[in-house]
């Protein structure tokens, strides 16, 4: 178990190695460390323990340390935010379990069916809370403020689209989707490439990427959704969006396009083409994404290019049923 200064302190000392790479290496360490001395003596201790049994990928966190490296950012913020972006993702998969019901997450029980939806709720909350006070502990105060700023906002985004899923009126237009995908899916995908530029006053760069991974956010959860519909995504609760009516590409674009084309012909048509609709949707987030990125500076591109390759393969996955059967 590694505690974040004295890591910090020997990495210094350390010759003949990359100290980003060694950060991004032990960052689950780091993480874990961290969490569990804050839970010391609570009876949040158990729930620690279960929860960041397996911690991911955790590829927003090492993004944020990539990112951090082109912006010569200083190294003890950089893993502050990178532990506070880990911190806010898992805070938003807890309260998303009790949400959509699941059971299963990383092959363990989730911490509402493990402890609780009571329990998960307070631990949920305090990972928020924990998220703050690193962002709040950075080494340059004005800094700090600005990136305590956009957690906040992209804690608010998130909270917003999630709640609009659970709205009596249903999502029954393109573009009213959009916005639910923009402040539920992209907020946290963006934040661990804007906290970094911000750090480093890079106000160009940060439009643009934030443009970028947007796009590519949009496009992942159209390909999910996508998946979800075909019933190929191996999930525990399939056709779960159906189920609890949130919203979802594939449904909206046969809704949208039904009555389009009934206002147009005055007839429903034969049949729907809304699965080929989506694909060309994606198509699109990914070219304009594609387009944005190329306007970037190389070691930026290098720097983000884990997540994008990360997001374009999990789109191709998502997709590859969708593909073969509508082609």
């Amino acid at each position: 178990m590694y505690d974040v200064t004295d890591f910090l302190h020997r990495l210094d000392h350390l010759h003949h190695v990359n100290p980003n790479q060694l950060l991004s290496d032990r960052l689950p360490d780091l993480l874990y460390g961290f969490v569990k001395k804050e839970a010391s003596g609570s009876s949040l201790e158990d729930v620690v323990e279960h929860h960041f049994r397996g911690v991911g990928k955790l590829l927003r966190g090492k993004l944020v340390i990539s990112v951090s490296t082109f912006a010569k950012c200083d190294r003890s913020d950089t893993i502050k935010i990178a532990m506070a972006t880990e911190l806010l993702h898992n805070a938003s998969l807890v309260h998303d379990d009790i949400c959509d019901r699941d059971d299963l997450r990383r092959g363990n029980a989730c911490v509402w069916k493990a402890f609780g939806s009571e329990t998960a709720l307070c631990f949920g909350d305090w990972l928020i809370g924990l998220s703050f006070k690193l962002i709040a502990s950075l080494d340059h105060p004005s800094a700090g403020a600005g990136i305590s700023s956009l957690l906040a906002e992209t804690l608010c985004a998130l909270s917003k689209g999630q709640a609009r899923e659970f709205a009596t009126k249903p999502v029954d237009n393109w573009s009213e989707y959009l916005e639910i995908v923009r402040q539920k899916t992209s907020p946290l995908i963006t934040f661990p490439v804007v906290a970094p530029l911000t750090l480093g006053n890079l106000q160009e760069e940060i439009s643009i990427a934030k443009r970028a991974i947007t796009e590519l956010g949009v496009a992942y959860q159209i390909a999910n959704d996508i998946e979800g519909v075909l019933g190929d995504d191996g999930h525990e609760n399939p056709l779960g969006d159906l189920r609890r009516s949130a919203p979802n590409a594939v449904m909206i674009a046969n809704v949208e396009r039904t009555n389009t084309h009934f206002h147009n012909s005055g007839h429903r048509p034969q049949g729907h083409d809304s699965i080929p609709y989506c694909l060309q949707k994606i198509d699109g987030n990914i070219s304009t994404a594609t387009a944005d990125l190329e306007q970037l500076p190389a070691d930026l591109q290098a720097a983000i290019d884990p997540l994008v390759r990360y997001l374009k393969h999990s789109i191709r996955m998502r997709t590859t049923v969708a593909q073969r059967r509508y082609a």
